[in-house]
């Protein structure tokens, strides 16, 4: 016989005499209701999937650099006289495209570079090191970053041999390094950072910069010192959370580095620390009002860190820009030629004593028509934002001509140039000036005045002098 407490029983028994899944644990319900959301379960799925891909991918292997690097490798880095192209000119093919025919040099080695015949490079970044003391303490949130033929480093993290860092860092060439150099935008910017939108950039994938192995890594008895927990947390950190939350040192195993403007935007205070005789500086930065900031921050950086005094006048350039920016008919200013340029002092304390040639983007008046007429249709130039990536010919062209105009109007002696010291123009073949006779020689032969060449080869020395690499 069955009673009614029986047939309720054999009702609740599933199907097959099984026993009954217990659901009435909390984790079981929530598993229950993933699976039976299948949009629930398609984001959870996906947001694990990101997990184990940002844990397994290398940390450049999805930003925008690789792209960056490779088209500034194939507009800058190739063999101009390849024999193919030799080979065609002289079977005098004249509608020949020379641009598919040179050889890329895309993995040309940074210690591969000579200074035998060309300049000795040295290509300045910026460390970003926004969660370090050492950086804080100061509030720039980088450090200075040097890639040399020699060395490659900074003072944060120490410099080690270039020729053996690239044995580590298989990635590193001369295409990546110039990349680095102009990786402006990036979610971590130096002294230059938008906390705010740290983490709206990362994500967006805005993000030119360079994950590079640590050179203080390279095997020093200071990186061996450090404890194993703090580097296997650091490590263990994914690189895109890192970026995020500024978690960035420079004591990690990989360093992250954007461009040398995000510090120091006119790359001379590696000339500086080398105590150059004569330096030569184009400014070309977008400084619509004229107020120089980037002139203004390496001044101060020089004093701070190096004891360096800078002086270089500027007010007559400024006056004249201004006045022809825009409306140069309303301006009621003549042209003139020059001041694109002004000649200053540097003091290098003890005795010893540089010059600095400093060139601005700038307007007088006397440039060429296409360039006075462009220049009057669009007021913001000379110094239209550098955000404008996407250059006309007729933009590109008016900024070549206006650079070429300033720099041949220097040293043709045909401008006038701001000296320190005196108030009027004075030409760079002008023998009175004191000044001006120490710079005319230091650009005529350099190397027989110990001028900026002599000094590079303190690298020769290079276990006791690295930060001069």
């Amino acid at each position: 016989m069955f009673g009614p407490a029986s047939l309720e029983s054999k009702a609740a028994e599933p199907l097959g005499g099984g026993s009954a899944p217990a659901t009435d644990g909390p984790n079981d319900g929530l598993l229950i209701r993933i699976v039976n959301r299948p949009l629930t379960f398609f984001y959870f799925s996906l947001g694990v999937l990101l997990v184990i891909l940002g844990m397994v991918l290398k940390p450049n292997a999805n930003s925008l650099h690789r792209l960056y690097r490779d088209r500034l490798s194939k507009a800058f880095l190739f063999d101009p006289n390849p024999p193919k192209l030799q080979a065609a000119r002289k079977t005098d093919k004249s509608n020949i495209d020379p641009g598919h025919e040179f050889v890329q040099l895309d993995r040309l080695r940074l210690s591969e570079l000579s200074s035998e015949f060309a300049p000795y490079h040295l290509i300045n970044a910026a460390l970003n090191i926004q969660g370090s003391d050492y950086a804080n303490r100061r509030g720039r949130n980088a450090d200075f970053f040097l890639f040399s033929p020699r060395h490659v480093g900074s003072e944060a993290t120490g410099y080690v041999k270039m020729a053996d860092f690239e044995q580590r860092a298989n990635d590193l060439d001369l295409a990546t390094a110039m990349a680095i150099s102009g990786a402006a935008a990036s979610s971590n910017m130096g002294s230059s950072s938008i906390t705010p939108l740290r983490p709206t950039l990362a994500l967006l994938n805005i993000r030119l910069g360079y994950w590079l192995r640590n050179p203080c890594c390279n095997g020093s008895d200071e990186h061996k010192k450090r404890p194993r927990y703090k580097e296997m947390l650091r490590a263990a950190m994914p690189f895109l959370f890192a970026e995020i939350t500024g978690r960035l040192y420079e004591d990690s195993s990989d360093i992250y580095l954007t461009d040398g403007g995000h510090i120091e935007n006119l790359g001379v205070y590696e000339l500086l620390k080398r105590r150059c005789k004569l330096i030569v500086v184009v400014d070309a930065e977008a400084d619509r009002a004229m107020h120089f900031p980037s002139f203004i921050t390496l001044q101060r950086y020089a004093r701070i860190d190096l004891g360096v005094i800078i002086d270089v006048p500027w007010c007559q350039i400024k006056k004249a820009t201004c006045g022809w920016m825009g409306f140069p008919e309303r301006a009621g200013v003549e042209a003139k030629s020059g001041p694109h340029a002004a000649i200053g002092s540097i003091d290098y304390g003890g005795g010893e004593h540089g010059l600095l040639l400093y060139i601005k983007s700038s307007l007088t008046g006397d440039e060429n028509d296409y360039v006075r007429d462009y220049g009057r249709r669009y007021e913001r130039f000379p110094h239209e934002t550098t955000g404008d990536q996407f250059f006309s010919e007729e933009q590109f062209e008016v900024y070549r001509a206006l650079g070429f105009h300033a720099a041949h109007g220097v040293l043709s002696c045909r401008d006038g140039l701001e000296v320190t010291g005196t108030t009027r123009l004075v030409k760079l073949n002008d023998s009175q000036n004191e000044m001006m006779v120490m710079a005319r020689a230091a650009l005529c032969n350099g190397r027989d005045q110990g001028l900026p060449a002599t000094k590079t080869d303190r690298e020769t020395t290079a276990a006791p002098l690295p930060a001069l690499a």
